[in-house]
């Protein structure tokens, strides 16, 4: 989840997705689209979340480190993940767990900035 989380970031997702296609199949049941779909779901949500794709019965949340003294467009420069068993990452323990993240990173001075990522044609 955490590498899903950065490549949300990337205004190039797309391009970085069609240039892997060839190997998703090494890594459970990932496949491209299923990376696009976690992309466009974590802009969306400002974290990543993957149940079972890689582990079956494994879920992990990602979230997305920026350095604040970079600009407003710059790249993550890190994740955040926890995986769990995927019957405990239910959504209200998802929001809780990214809650303590970005609390953490607010302490860290660091952020999780939500600026939105200019839209990907090729997603």
């Amino acid at each position: 989840a955490g590498s899903l989380a950065l490549l949300a970031g990337d205004p190039d997702a797309g391009h970085v997705i069609d240039a892997f296609c060839g190997i998703y199949g090494r890594y459970g049941r990932l496949t491209a689209d299923r990376v696009r779909a976690g992309v466009v779901r974590a802009r969306a949500e400002g974290h990543a979340f993957n149940d079972s794709q890689v582990i079956e019965g494994v879920g992990a949340i990602g979230v997305p480190v920026h350095d604040p003294r970079a600009g407003a467009q710059a790249l993550p420069v890190a994740a955040i993940s926890v995986a769990a068993i995927s019957s405990r990452l239910r959504p209200e323990r998802r929001a809780e767990i990214c809650d303590v993240i970005r609390a953490a990173l607010a302490e860290l001075n660091l952020s999780d900035r939500r600026t939105p990522v200019a839209a990907d044609p090729s997603l």
